[in-house]
């Protein structure tokens, strides 16, 4: 039942945003649950529903729970950020501010997945580049699905299970790692620019790779681009240098060497998508 009237709202009723009973039914149904778990999707009524019906996220929050939290509470599981790509996100944010119900919604599509730790802490997995951008952007508020729950364990059990579950990457803007939990930053705003994650994001954006669902895939791309261009963080930050580093991460990316990294296209299918590419746009255009 609970899905039927889901599905049809995803077509188009409206008149249950303003049922707020029906909204917390389904934030407190199993199918709810399941569905942000596996990340299918949030539901259209969730979208635009007030902000005031999300509890806020606490150590009695449970697995597949939908909340708000604040982002200075945020704490990351990985050092790094690529800052132009932070950037870039704050552009997107900038535009949305000016429409609130808009930027609601996105940030309850783009919410952050959360384990809860010791003492009421709470840590993302992903999306450390928006929670950065948010925070740059003095947005106070946004939205979280908790994936787990370890509030009952100690400091060293925690983890464990994190790295059991592979929830952390712990290496610095130099490539060094993997690192101790003590030197992951306290907050959002204590991530520092790497910027061959910025490298890794733009070539991935322009195709070189795919986007997968695998944690920290991008900063997995960033460390193997490390290691074979050959600028300093200082230079890569300069545009002729950026640019440079592009293309030769572009051709990395194909190259055998990369074949276990996520979302590796190997060359003879880049190629041959390339030609689907230059097919098509012959069809489309006025030369026949």
């Amino acid at each position: 039942m609970i899905l039927q009237l889901i599905i049809e709202h995803r077509i188009g009723n409206r008149q249950i945003l303003k049922n707020k009973q029906f909204l917390k039914m389904i934030m407190q149904s199993t199918i709810f649950r399941l569905l942000m778990i596996f990340g299918i999707f949030l539901p259209r009524s969730l979208l635009f529903a007030s902000s005031d019906i999300f509890k806020h996220c606490s150590k009695t929050s449970v697995v597949g729970d939908f909340c708000r939290i604040e982002v200075r509470e945020i704490r990351p599981t990985q050092i790094t950020v690529g800052m132009l790509t932070v950037h870039e996100k704050q552009l997107e944010i900038s535009k949305k501010k000016k429409h609130p119900s808009e930027l609601d919604a996105f940030l309850k599509k783009k919410y952050e997945p959360v384990v809860i730790g010791p003492q009421e802490s709470f840590y993302i997995v992903d999306h450390h580049h928006l929670a950065r951008a948010l925070w740059e952007e003095k947005i106070e508020i946004t939205y979280a699905s908790i994936i787990a729950n370890f509030s009952d364990l100690n400091e060293a059990e925690f983890w464990k299970a994190m790295n059991e579950q592979n929830w952390i990457f712990s290496f610095d803007e130099n490539g060094d790692g993997p690192l101790s939990p003590e030197n992951l930053p306290k907050r959002v705003s204590e991530l520092r620019d790497d910027p061959y994650r910025s490298v890794a994001a733009r070539v991935r954006d322009e195709g070189g790779y795919k986007k997968t669902k695998i944690l920290y895939a991008e900063a997995q791309w960033a460390h193997f681009f490390r290691k074979r261009i050959h600028f300093q963080n200082s230079e890569l930050r300069l545009d002729q240098n950026f640019k440079i580093a592009i293309e030769q991460a572009h051709v990395l990316a194909h190259s055998a060497e990369a074949k276990d990294l996520p979302g590796y296209i190997p060359e003879d299918l880049m190629t041959l998508n390339q030609i689907r590419e230059s097919l098509s746009d012959l069809t489309n255009s006025n030369f026949f």
